[in-house]
């Protein structure tokens, strides 16, 4: 077993010791290749990091090759090789991180030729010294021992849209993709690999349609407080032919339209790349004379989809509060700051495909929540309605909510 360890500076704030928790995924890789997984840390309590080592044990024919920043709440400084690998993360301008975030990404290498199978990698001990600004707190320290995770040698990637890690793109595989798609409805889609004309009917079906992201507008009315606020926003397509020698661009996200439910398919010598958006600027000159950034993002893992985006489910549109999750392999719609101006539960919202209206125009808008809780702790739900609720006072996306 090769040891690692894994130096990390941070300034951590002030949280008890059971406020931490770190995890590992399992990670996948292919032999000859790299692969990068993630130490990942769930704070029950604004935080920050401060003098933390890692400390891994990996088997034998896979070999550590670097280390690199996680959230954007952290920065990294300069690498430091000095026998054992080590990085060095200094601290944001003791900005402070609360919930689930990624402390940092590893990046391990396979020996070309190893045996497929699960391997078993180890965190052997992690130290994370807490120094409160405040010198009324007293020093908190805690070890983790012994985490272990797989790392799984194999010839055919598993593509799954509930990971919740990154896979390393820059690898050509085998691949199997788990994306469930609805039929006869419009879904959104954004693979990491391309998609040739001849695989896009294998995959989609022979009558299946798909349609790229072309632009978007907005109207705007006079509220009551003599501001100009939207009241309408059509999103517009255009359809791809499905004669294309490639059909679907690798990374870029799509429309697509089935006559059948699919759950799963495959893809052989897969070129793996990263996520690309498509973009698109809306100038609105009547009232307000702004221009106004758009774009069509894409979506790999289980992310959150920020404040103000807008996410196609079950042939609704739905508004995230910033803490909504959408599934992997699919976009959303980020209109930037026009969604700023005025109450979006009063905004009609259309999708067009070469100017006419799809299944999903004129649809109900409703509000996502990432989840809703009673003050006692228990679980209601998420994407609840909230005009069903019992009255009274519940937390949402982590405030306090009365429901009257």
């Amino acid at each position: 077993m090769k040891k690692f360890l894994l130096s990390l500076i941070a300034l951590l704030g002030v949280v008890s010791a059971n406020a931490q928790e770190l995890s590992i995924a399992d990670v996948q890789i292919v032999p000859g290749s790299q692969a990068t997984f993630a130490i990942v840390m769930n704070n029950e309590t604004e935080m920050l990091f401060r003098d933390s080592e890692f400390h891994f044990s990996f088997p034998a024919g896979i070999s550590p090759v670097g280390a690199a920043k996680g959230d954007q709440d952290l920065i990294p400084g300069d690498n430091l090789i000095d026998g054992d690998y080590r990085i060095a993360i200094n601290d944001n301008s003791g900005k402070g991180i609360g919930g689930t975030f990624t402390v940092c990404y590893v990046t391990i290498e396979a020996e070309d030729g190893l045996a497929e199978g699960t391997y078993q990698a180890t965190l052997t001990k992690a130290e994370m010294t807490a120094k409160p600004s405040a010198d009324v707190y007293d020093v908190i320290k805690k070890n983790y021992e012994n985490i272990t995770f797989n790392i799984v040698v194999t010839n055919v990637l598993t593509l799954d849209e509930n990971a919740t890690s990154e896979f390393s793109v820059g690898v050509t595989a085998n691949v199997l993709v788990k994306r469930t798609i609805k039929a006869n409805t419009w879904n959104t889609i954004a693979l990491p690999f391309a998609v040739k004309k001849d695989d896009f009917a294998t995959i989609f079906g022979s009558d299946a349609s798909v349609a790229t992201f072309d632009s978007w507008n907005a109207e705007f009315v006079e509220n009551e407080d003599g501001d100009y606020v939207p009241s309408a926003i059509t999103i517009n397509f255009k359809e791809r032919k499905t004669s294309l020698a490639t059909v679907l661009l690798a990374g870029t996200p799509y429309l697509v339209k089935t006559s059948k439910d699919i759950s799963e398919f495959t893809m052989s010598q897969a070129a793996l790349v990263e996520k690309k958006n498509v973009t698109s600027n809306f100038e609105e000159e009547e009232y307000i004379g702004e221009t106004y950034n758009g774009a069509f993002v894409s979506t790999y893992i289980k992310t959150k989809v920020p404040n103000n985006g807008l996410f196609i489910r079950d042939s609704k549109f739905y508004y995230s509060s910033g803490e909504t999750v959408l599934k992997g392999f699919r976009g959303y719609f980020d209109l930037g700051l026009v969604l700023d101006r005025g109450s979006q539960a009063g905004v009609k919202y259309s999708i067009n495909v070469d100017g006419e209206e799809t299944s999903v125009d004129g649809i109900e808008f409703v509000s996502s929540h990432g989840g809703v809780y009673t003050l006692d702790g228990k679980f209601v739900g998420r994407d609840v309605d909230l005009k069903k609720l019992q009255k009274g006072i519940y937390v949402i996306d982590g405030k306090k909510v009365a429901i009257k």
